[in-house]
């Protein structure tokens, strides 16, 4: 035989499942439903040896399953602020290079982007910062995996 406080404790856990089931409203907050279409700029203007490479990408909304949406068609430009021009070639979906740029140290650059669309882009000039040369490489091993490091200095005092 049941006591009383057992159909009331009954009766209350159905109660609890019965709200929790039947209450269930979707929420999608605006930063899963927003139509996001930034467009993403990623690389370095490289100004020594190494090739300039700069990636064009759109931000895709949380709630979508793709999350690559390359930006392909664009125009890509590194300007000096005396006017060169050094025009970046499309080699992959979404990705601009260039052979070594050689830069001239005394000016200063920005990219400038032009896509399909007619939007255009434009960083800020900036200086060129010559990375000083890696005077020693080493490597700690640990419990956690391997660690490299680096050693440089900068007589100049311009590297940070």
């Amino acid at each position: 035989m049941r006591s009383a406080g057992d159909k009331n404790i009954n009766m209350m856990v159905g109660m609890v499942i019965l709200m929790a089931t039947s209450c269930k409203k979707p929420y999608s907050p605006p930063a899963v439903t927003a139509p996001n279409n930034y467009l993403v700029v990623e690389g370095i203007i490289a100004a020594g040896q190494d090739s300039t490479v700069i990636t064009l990408n759109r931000s895709v909304n949380i709630a979508q399953r793709s999350v690559h949406r390359p930006e392909s068609g664009a125009t890509v430009i590194v300007q000096s602020d005396k006017g060169a021009n050094y025009p970046l070639a499309q080699t992959d979906s979404g990705r601009y290079a260039s052979a070594p740029l050689n830069l001239d140290n005394n000016s200063k650059y920005k990219l400038l982007i032009k896509t399909v669309d007619g939007r255009t882009y434009e960083s800020d000039y900036e200086p060129v910062k010559v990375t000083p040369a890696i005077d020693t490489l080493g490597y700690n091993i640990t419990t956690d995996g391997l660690s490299f490091y680096t050693n440089a200095h900068d007589p100049a005092n311009n590297t940070h």
